[in-house]
């Protein structure tokens, strides 16, 4: 899955896609060092994120940066609001050009789980 945080990917994930394979950045964060959000670690996390997403199909969640910024702050550890618009900024949504078998656009709103 792709989408920025706060997006609603792990919900997303957890309603529609049990069957799935998870891989969950904050998952590999807490693997590496412990803590939910590590700025020393993210070089690491980055590139450990890319391996395993060319190797996955996508899912792009499509939410407002409002809307993200909002769920974010309501999480026990939120990711620090300018890294949130960062990875809203910066996010090209994946494409089959790029040799994924399939893309998934999920949009996003306020009535979407969180």
């Amino acid at each position: 899955m792709v989408g920025i945080p706060g997006a609603g990917k792990t919900t997303y994930a957890r309603c529609n896609l049990g069957h799935a394979i998870r891989i969950c950045l904050d998952d590999l964060r807490l693997m590496l060092s412990g803590h939910a959000f590590a700025p020393a670690i993210e070089p690491v996390v980055a590139v450990a994120a890319d391996a395993l997403r060319d190797s996955l199909a996508e899912v792009h969640l499509h939410c407002s940066l409002a809307l993200a910024q909002r769920r974010n702050a309501s999480r026990p550890n939120p990711v620090p609001a300018y890294i949130v618009e960062g990875f809203f900024r910066r996010l090209e949504p994946p494409t089959r050009e790029e040799g994924f078998a399939e893309v998934i656009d999920v949009f996003v709103d306020e009535d979407s789980p969180a």
